[in-house]
């Protein structure tokens, strides 16, 4: 195997890496928010929350 085919391979397979931690990452986001929003649905605020996100 030359060095060319060891560094594309090598390229390749980080790349791989990359996009299954995004992924990864993705979809724990989606879950966490998921969860979330379960947790929260249907409560009642007790207060005005006008400008709470700021």
């Amino acid at each position: 195997m030359t060095t060319i085919e060891r560094e594309r391979n090598s390229q390749r397979k980080l790349v791989l890496l990359v996009v299954l931690l995004i992924v990864a990452y993705g979809t724990a986001k989606y879950q966490h928010v998921t969860t979330a929003l379960q947790a929260y649905e249907g409560q009642a605020l007790l207060q005005d929350t006008t400008g709470a996100a700021k």
